[in-house]
């Protein structure tokens, strides 16, 4: 319930197939950066004007390691979800798929 709202997400929270996840209006959660949810079953989350459900990203303090890594925009995962799918990097304009071949395709 809310007593304990904001909640701070530690680890990935997965719905499973026959799983139903409800969030009470008002409860906000809290998801540090790599952390999310991934919902196989069923979501109820269901809030009013006065009492939304937020879900948003839990900012670290400045002295934190997790705000101290470093972003390469050449590199990038394409995919069917933020866990998974095609490593890529960019090179002379173009993105290219990194694979287990021993050369690139270019």
């Amino acid at each position: 319930g809310l007593s304990g709202s904001p909640y701070n997400v530690t680890n990935e929270i997965i719905v499973g197939e026959s799983a139903t996840l409800t969030i009470e209006p008002g409860v906000r959660l809290l998801f540090p950066e790599g952390i999310g949810m991934t919902v196989l079953g069923r979501l109820m989350a269901v809030g009013t004007p006065a009492q939304r459900i937020v879900f948003d990203r839990k900012e670290n303090p400045p002295d934190d390691q997790a705000n101290n890594v470093t972003r390469d925009h050449n590199i990038r995962l394409v995919g069917p979800s933020v866990f998974e799918g095609r490593v890529q990097i960019k090179r002379d304009g173009m993105w290219g798929s990194l694979c287990l071949q021993s050369r690139w395709n270019w």
